[in-house]
């Protein structure tokens, strides 16, 4: 088995790989950023918030981490135009990516929020 790849043919298609590539990288930069702040505030809201506003971040949290990302994609793509929110396909996806990636910040984060509750003035007792 002699495979002989041909890579020749996509030097025509280089500018517009080019332009894909740093779209994505666009993409990866808002949507992280932005994902993982609001992942942090919906860890700080149900470790240390106001007791009305926990049920709300749960809810949202597993809402969001139980449906997929392409339904979530198709609905604020498709679904938000028709309730007259006109967005570009590039606001449609970082939106997205946004609202999937806040519930799963917001799991990976809360051990530690939960951890800042006091539990070094607990245990400052016990090493006396």
């Amino acid at each position: 088995m002699n495979y002989q790849f041909e890579f020749g043919w996509l030097l025509e298609y280089y500018p517009q790989i080019i332009k894909g590539i740093g779209i994505t990288v666009q993409l990866i930069a808002v949507g992280a950023v932005a994902g993982i702040s609001l992942g942090i505030c919906c860890a700080w809201a149900r470790a240390l918030g106001p007791a009305w506003l926990k049920p709300v971040v749960a809810a949202y949290v597993e809402l969001i981490r139980n449906t997929p990302f392409l339904i979530q994609l198709f609905f604020i793509f498709f679904g938000l135009p028709s309730l007259g929110l006109q967005l570009s396909e590039l606001q449609a996806a970082n939106i997205a990516m946004i609202v999937n990636l806040g519930p799963i910040a917001a799991r990976s984060s809360a051990p530690a929020s939960r951890r800042r509750q006091g539990g070094s003035s607990r245990q400052a007792p016990v090493l006396r």
